[in-house]
């Protein structure tokens, strides 16, 4: 039996080899991509951006449950930090049961 190779399947393996060789020069760090000037130039900037559009950078990724969490209770802290709470607790109670910063006491 005798396979032939269509242009698409030939295409495929010519943008496979070039993506291997591609990510192996950067040593396997999507961030360092350059493609070369060459024959092979214009296919290796496409893939380049065909990574860039499907790459989420940190500063763009949704935030998790926890790190929502933890967030809220940052901000939270702060505004009670502040004097922004009615209760006392924490740094608060502590000033209200020395007399505070005013001198009395």
């Amino acid at each position: 039996m005798v396979g032939r190779l269509t242009s698409h399947a030939a295409e495929t393996q010519a943008e496979q080899r070039t993506l291997r060789s591609l990510l192996k020069r950067s040593d396997y760090a999507t961030s360092d991509l350059e493609a070369l000037v060459g024959p092979e130039g214009a296919r290796e900037q496409r893939i380049i951006a065909q990574i860039n559009d499907g790459m989420i950078m940190a500063d763009g990724y949704p935030a998790s449950k926890r790190q929502m969490v933890l967030a809220e209770r940052a901000a939270l802290s702060r505004w009670e930090d502040e004097g922004g709470s009615s209760s006392t607790s924490g740094t608060a109670q502590k000033q209200v049961l020395e007399g505070g910063d005013d001198g009395e006491g």
